[in-house]
């Protein structure tokens, strides 16, 4: 597979970062599961760099998606890669039977409003029934397993718990359409928490904090929605009253926090994601409308029923991974919105 430039750039900071952590992934098989997706995709990336650019020995990487609302087109194509078709509520040892699986990475799931409202029952079984297929497949080959939640599962916590740490207790709505998403987010580190007390899996939990990259111009979270605009000469909106924070972590922050919690950290969850980020939205609008080079653009509307009971603000405290593993926060939030802006100019429509 041929890597962009901008790829090896984001992958050579990744690498700079984690160099000593990698060395664990050498001659293994990692099994990435929504591969297809945003995040999946670019952990998929990150392991074919190494194996090109790092490692002595190539790991081997299964990617497993059901490619839910999309097509299964562009696909990655290695030597070292598999990718399998396959609904994670159903049961994919037969599909490994022939495998040592040494890792796990699951980002399965849909994680933009846009889709889990249409989606809303697939959303909680692939949290659900998925997570538990994979936390048994790790048990059955002894192999370390990431599982992502979200910050979702924190609702808007008060003003003294932000910074939020890991240990404030999540509070969600179970009577609203996101709660699909959120509530099963939850279950996803309940369900973790049994398979690592009661068999001792060496099993991690990541809570996201809104990490940035390269999107499909048809992913519907807020960073392509803004750029696509720009590009298309149309009016970015932002849902009211546009005083909603959120924190945005660039992905090569986040890929090297991960690396370093699946391999090395100690305990079982870790916020990974960027206080140093917050912004609410209307000012994120404006932000994106200074980089992509355009005035004026912005406008306020109504918001849709999915983000009537959103987080008002969402912001992480890091001091654990930053104790305990040197994690480190390198690409600020403007910086990040140009290697977006650069490259969506020559990818979007």
């Amino acid at each position: 597979m041929q890597l962009e430039k901008n790829f090896i750039r984001d992958f050579e900071e990744v690498y700079h970062k984690t160099e000593s952590y990698c060395y664990d992934f050498e001659g293994k098989t990692i099994l990435v599961c929504g591969g297809a997706g945003f995040l999946g995709s670019l952990f998929l990336k990150y392991f074919l760099f190494l194996n090109k650019y790092k490692l002595d020995q190539e790991c081997k990487i299964i990617s497993v998606d059901n490619y839910l609302g999309r097509s299964n087109t562009g696909q990655l194509e290695d030597k070292n890669l598999i990718n399998l078709e396959h609904d994670l509520t159903t049961d994919l040892s037969l599909k490994l039977y022939k495998e040592k699986i040494d890792f796990i990475i699951n980002c399965s799931g849909c994680a933009s409003p846009y889709f889990y409202e249409k989606f809303p029952l697939e959303t909680m079984e692939v949290s659900t029934i998925g997570t538990k297929n994979l936390l048994q497949i790790a048990l059955q080959h002894n192999a370390r397993i990431l599982n992502f939640s979200s910050s979702e599962v924190l609702g808007t916590p008060p003003a003294e718990f932000i910074p939020t740490a890991e240990e404030y207790t999540p509070t969600v709505k179970t009577l609203d359409k996101r709660s699909c998403y959120d509530v099963t987010k939850m279950y996803i580190e309940t369900l973790s928490y049994v398979f690592r007390d009661q068999f001792n899996l060496d099993c991690k939990i990541v809570r996201p904090f809104n990490v940035v990259g390269y999107f499909r111009q048809d992913d519907q979270r807020v960073i392509p929605n803004f750029m696509s605009k720009c590009i298309r000469g149309e009016k970015i909106t932002v849902y009211s009253p546009g005083s909603q924070t959120r924190s945005f972590c660039w992905y090569g922050d986040f890929i090297s926090g991960c690396i370093k919690v699946l391999t090395k950290g100690k305990d079982i969850l870790y916020h990974v994601g960027s206080p140093e980020n917050e912004i609410s939205m209307l000012d994120l609008a404006y932000l994106v409308e200074k980089v992509c080079g355009k005035k004026d653009i912005v406008e306020v509307i109504e918001r849709p029923l999915v983000y009537k009971h959103e987080p008002k603000r969402r912001c992480p405290s890091v001091d654990k991974i930053k104790k305990e593993l040197d994690y480190t926060l390198d690409v600020n939030l403007e910086e990040a919105l140009k290697r977006i802006y650069t490259w969506a100019e020559k990818n979007y429509k």
